[in-house]
């Protein structure tokens, strides 16, 4: 498989269409986005994504490409607030495969493996993510791949069927 990684660092708009595009899925935006309220989760348009882009100076974006078309969006963020450790030079981490043609073929592991040796470039000891309970592709990969479960925080997320709890992850680097 031939993936790319680019880092985005200005909101390209046709990005942004096909961020907010994947964001109207209600398999992925639940999957990425937590929900606080026991309703249906409200769609973020391009427009709204532009806006956000860059508000915070900690985090790093890329386009994951394959084939010659976007296929998801990687982040890097060292200024994440629910970091649990503060103290040691850490990464919040997120992973979107928003084309699902793409599910299933490796994409992930690539991506992890390019966020991780990204993550060590950069100086840091550790990555920290957070995943929904009901993401066991997600939480299959990460413990495949060497994360251990630090924390849960129950009743995280609402979908449309019932409340899920946030599974905290980390890996030493």
């Amino acid at each position: 498989m031939n993936l790319n990684f680019r880092e985005l660092t200005s909101p390209e708009p046709a990005f942004m269409a096909k961020m907010a595009e994947w964001y109207r899925d209600p398999v992925i935006k639940y999957a990425i986005r937590p929900n606080n309220e026991a309703r249906e989760m409200p769609d973020l348009s391009a427009e709204q994504l532009i806006e956000g882009f860059g508000r915070n100076p900690g985090k790093r974006t890329y386009v994951i490409e394959a084939e010659g078309q976007m296929i998801g969006e990687l982040t890097i963020d060292t200024d994440f607030p629910g970091l649990t450790r503060q103290d040691i030079p850490s990464a919040w981490i997120s992973i979107l495969i928003g084309e699902k043609d793409w599910w299933g073929r490796g994409v992930g592991t690539e991506a992890m493996a390019f966020l991780e040796s990204t993550s060590r470039r950069l100086g840091l000891q550790r990555i920290e993510l957070g995943v929904f309970a009901f993401n066991e592709p997600a939480l299959r990969l990460y413990r495949r791949i060497g994360y251990r479960e630090i924390a849960r925080l129950e009743h995280f997320t609402y979908r449309p069927d019932q409340w899920y709890a946030d599974i905290r992850m980390e890996k030493w680097l």
